[in-house]
């Protein structure tokens, strides 16, 4: 509830008291309320309370009709779609406000579809589609739980994601390196250009490159290597004398990643 709606409510319960003959007060400062219905005496304590009791039922009724007329608000295209297993459990879920729709017709030339949150209590990770509007602000595309990230559970979820924005093929997605999406992509997506998070790929440095002294300027001239190789043939250069100071030939995941550079 905005801070109108609370003006606005506010204003709803004064006027209630006041057709009850009562004052409205605040109570935060402990002063003690004065009126027609607060006694000094002991014998008013009863009557104090009923009234707390009455007031606290017409409060309760007025808030559930307020929020009827001025929060809820019925998204009449929210799409959703449920998948569940053959004994009725849940399995993949993808969801989309009008907006998301909207929005996603103007800016789908570059999304990003991220995994890297999970919901712990059921173990689902929930996955987002994520887009950057005309002043380079994030903006929500779609959501998605899934209850594994395999190659059946990414065909499912980008299909549907697909359907439900019209089948609108962004231009470029960018997600981890997860290799279950590679394949995905390349089916779902055909003409889609797939490139891999490069926050994500920075954040693995710590583990690929453990052992390597020191690791602080390794990590370092690694990013420089990826940042600032404004050619291919500095970046080139740059890799080879990288692998050779640091004697990283057998690697598997920096031989990999040097494999698929392109992405």
């Amino acid at each position: 509830m905005n801070m109108n709606q609370d003006n606005m409510f506010d204003r709803v319960r004064d006027e209630l008291y006041r057709s009850l003959g009562m004052t409205s007060y605040d109570n935060d400062d402990d002063e003690e309320p004065v009126g027609e219905y607060y006694g000094e005496d002991d014998d008013d304590e009863e009557q104090f309370l009923g009234n707390e009791l009455e007031l606290y039922d017409v409060d309760q009724e007025v808030g559930n009709d307020f929020t009827k007329e001025y929060v809820v608000v019925k998204d009449m295209e929210f799409f959703n779609s449920i998948d569940v297993d053959n004994i009725g459990r849940l399995r993949n879920v993808v969801w989309l406000h009008s907006h998301c729709k909207a929005a996603y017709k103007q800016f789908h030339d570059a999304i990003c579809f991220d995994t890297t949150y999970l919901v712990n209590r059921y173990n689902m990770t929930c996955a987002t589609f994520v887009g950057i509007n005309h002043h380079r602000h994030p903006i929500l595309l779609g959501c998605a739980l899934m209850s594994h990230e395999d190659i059946n559970s990414y065909k499912l979820i980008f299909r549907t994601w697909l359907e439900a924005m019209g089948n609108i093929y962004p231009d470029a997605i960018i997600t981890d390196q997860c290799p279950s999406i590679k394949p995905v992509i390349a089916e779902v997506m055909p003409h889609t250009i797939h490139m891999y998070c490069i926050c994500h790929i920075f954040s693995k440095l710590p583990l690929y490159l453990s052992g390597v002294r020191p690791s602080k300027i390794a990590r370092g001239e690694f990013k420089s290597m990826v940042l600032d190789s404004i050619t291919v043939e500095v970046f080139e250069r740059k890799w080879t004398e990288y692998i050779a100071k640091y004697n990283l030939h057998t690697r598997n995941w920096l031989n990999k990643l040097y494999s698929e550079k392109e992405k």
